[in-house]
């Protein structure tokens, strides 16, 4: 989990600032997120940012395991692939977020990008069935109990204040947008309903090559009417 390289001693001041530092996203990849800020300002309502895994799913959204990810936190969502890094869930993982999630909250200037990582995974885990989902994709790797492994989120962030000041506000406004489109979710609805079964894919074939027959049928029966095989 330790992946920045560039951290020197006169930027340290504690083991846990050490800490920090090697897990957030090095300045290149920062700049590359879209950053929305509003100085200052901080909410203790968690809003809802984007929906849960299984929600996107059902819109056309597929979950993919980022590989060769800077950090945990380094989030990608493109042509309606959402990649996230692998993270294993374990008996340190929730002293490790709370500890992390504290320095955020009490150090000055700091981002809080591991606050914003922990609330956008609480959107997408809202129950053992979206913990199914991103654990099917190798996203999430649970050794914790499973009763307790999809609340692991909702309980970190529970009265944890958030900043406007978010690296995830350009990614959850295309998950939204790509979302809300009618044509994606009209295929995401064509592909559920139809797709999903080989004895429905038969039986779908089979009406549009009887469809297909008919047509043909069709256009032979009036164009024979209109044009008439020449007498010899």
């Amino acid at each position: 989990m330790l992946h920045n390289s560039s951290i020197t001693c006169d930027d340290v001041h504690h083991l846990l600032h050490l800490f920090y530092l090697s897990v957030g996203l090095p300045t290149t990849d920062r700049q590359q997120h879209s950053r929305h800020r509003q100085s200052g300002e901080l909410l203790s309502e968690l809003p809802q940012w984007i929906p849960c895994a299984k929600e996107l799913k059902e819109a056309g959204i597929r979950f993919k395991m980022r590989k060769n990810a800077t950090s945990f936190l380094d989030i990608k969502f493109a042509r309606g692939v959402l990649e996230i890094p692998r993270l294993e869930l374990d008996d340190f993982s929730e002293s490790m977020f709370r500890n992390l999630i504290a320095f955020e909250q009490t150090y000055p200037d700091t981002a809080r990008d591991v606050s914003t990582y922990a609330f956008f995974m609480n959107c997408l885990i809202t129950s053992s069935e979206d913990m199914r989902i991103l654990g099917l994709r190798g996203i999430l790797v649970n050794h914790l109990k499973r009763s307790i492994a999809w609340r692991f989120f909702s309980d970190i962030v529970r009265q944890v204040h958030w900043s406007a000041d978010n690296y995830l506000v350009g990614i959850m406004g295309a998950v939204n947008k790509y979302r809300d489109s009618r044509r994606h979710k009209w295929r995401a609805a064509l592909v559920r309903n139809y797709f999903t079964n080989p004895w429905v894919i038969m039986s779908v074939l089979a009406a549009l090559l009887l469809l297909a027959l008919a047509v043909l049928q069709s256009f032979f029966t009036v164009y024979r009417h209109f044009k008439p095989p020449n007498p010899k």
